[in-house]
């Protein structure tokens, strides 16, 4: 996604939606330790994916 001779897709907003969807359901107060953690973990593997980490 970063690299600069790629133009900006579909496939590139989606993957930002999902992020935003996931850091949505993180800030979710009744979300249970395990479930954060995995949360958390998805998160991390998606920004890397995105470069963004």
């Amino acid at each position: 996604m970063n690299k600069k001779n790629e133009s900006y897709g579909c496939a590139d907003y989606r993957m930002e939606m999902t992020l935003l969807g996931m850091k949505k359901q993180l800030a979710d107060t009744t979300l249970s330790i395990d479930d954060r953690l995995k949360m958390e973990k998805l998160i991390q593997d998606l920004e890397r994916d995105m470069g963004l980490d």
